[in-house]
């Protein structure tokens, strides 16, 4: 039995490692391009109201800018969404799987081997070569930044606002 948990365990990985291969340069260029729309629009928000932009802004630029905002947002947590909840999903189905042998009786000697050979590899899904696990406190990290910047932007703007 804990030869075959094992090998599941080692399929679903290797499965996950070679989509990881396949697709984890466009995540990183799909994370990186959303991020720059999402600071590049922020910023030419704050550059249009502040007038540090001597351009006339006119209101079809408002609903680019608008759709590009949520759009880039909305890349940023489908991507990230997506790593999370596999990563997550996966590191979960280690406490199934103790449970479970629990359950079955198994001893614990050989639930502990068990154990030790699920938590020796990280598992989930991974970018840049397999060297960053894409998780929850991870993205959580991430989208408290890009929201701290964007939120500050508009700080700038509501604060430059002449109220006379």
């Amino acid at each position: 039995v804990c030869e075959l948990l094992l090998s599941l365990f080692k399929g679903a990985q290797v499965r996950i490692d070679h989509t990881c291969k396949a697709i984890g340069g466009l995540w990183v260029h799909l994370v990186f391009f959303s991020t720059c729309q999402v600071l590049a629009i922020s910023s030419a928000f704050k550059g249009h109201a502040n007038g540090t932009l001597r351009m006339h802004y006119t209101w079809w630029w408002r609903l680019q800018d608008i759709f590009h905002l949520g759009g880039g947002f909305f890349l940023l947590a489908a991507a990230m969404g997506v790593f999370c909840i596999v990563t997550s999903y996966f590191r979960s189905v280690r406490t199934q799987t103790w449970e479970l042998l629990m359950k079955a009786g198994c001893p614990l000697p050989q639930q502990a081997s068990v154990m030790g050979l699920l938590t020796a590899r990280p598992l989930g899904m991974h970018v840049l070569f397999g060297t960053t696990y894409i998780d929850v406190p991870k993205a959580v990290g991430f989208f408290f930044v890009i929201t701290t910047v964007v939120l500050n932007n508009c700080m700038e703007i509501f604060n430059g606002i002449d109220i006379a």
